[in-house]
């Protein structure tokens, strides 16, 4: 199961750079993935080689903190949670992905929304 590009052994015999290349171009594969399926996350802007250019999540003020870094109430933390939950089974059922490094430090809070 999964990309078959990314098999351990396969791995071992890839020049670095085109691996590191090969991993931009899954990144941006499976952000359109979740955004069709209505996972919310940064859009693509730009991928040239193995660079990945996303959207700004924040506003004038900057970006928005990460899930670790916000402050917030009972009732966000609640709904974070439900956010979070509903993500990763869409990411799941619909998009065939599993978040292998999910934690506060990779989720982003902005007006309201979790980003995955």
């Amino acid at each position: 199961i999964g990309d078959q590009r990314f098999v351990r052994d396969h791995m071992r015999k890839q020049n670095p750079r085109k691996v590191i290349k090969l991993w931009a171009e899954k990144e941006l594969a499976n952000l359109q993935k979740m955004r069709k399926h209505g996972v919310v996350c940064p859009s693509v802007c730009y991928l040239r080689k193995h660079i990945l250019v996303m959207s700004l999540i924040g506003d004038k003020d900057g970006a928005a903190p990460l899930l670790q870094e916000a402050t917030l109430s009972s009732s966000q933390l609640s709904s974070a949670y439900t956010q979070c939950v509903q993500a990763m089974s869409t990411m799941y059922q619909k998009c065939n992905l599993v978040h292998a490094d999910l934690s506060e430090f990779n989720m982003i809070w902005h007006q309201e929304r979790l980003y995955i």
